[in-house]
């Protein structure tokens, strides 16, 4: 017959009980959404070149709402980073990607935008 074997209490979860990490997935997601806005934006406004003045319009309505995704991204990213730190690394790539993408499109989205004004209305 085998020894009994001691009573062990289940792995760590944080202390607000969410251990599924998700909002490394959505900081993912957004950052997928931001850098799509500005590519489509620019895309879109280059399309419109016989339009300058709308052209230029829809770069930079573009442009303002892939920061706001990228800000969202970045909060998202330093949010879901700090639980796959708890979790012991669990969705740390999809955390990561959403936190240096959405800085990447922060950094990129001005120069995107003024080229594209540039060239709109050269």
């Amino acid at each position: 017959m085998s020894a009994p074997t001691k009573w062990a209490p289940p792995p760590a979860v944080p202390a607000d009980g969410w251990n599924n990490n998700q909002i490394a997935i959505q900081a993912r997601t957004v950052f997928l959404w931001a850098l799509g806005v500005v590519v489509g934006s620019w895309v879109f406004a280059v399309g419109l070149s016989s339009t300058q003045s709308l052209g230029v319009f829809v770069s930079w309505l573009g442009f303002l709402v892939a920061m706001a995704l990228a800000i969202w991204a970045i909060a998202l990213g330093a949010i879901g980073a700090g639980r796959a730190v708890r979790l012991g690394g669990y969705r740390r790539g999809p955390a990561l990607t959403g936190l240096l993408g959405g800085i990447g499109v922060l950094l990129l989205a001005p120069i995107v935008v003024l080229l594209g004004s540039l060239m709109l209305l050269g």
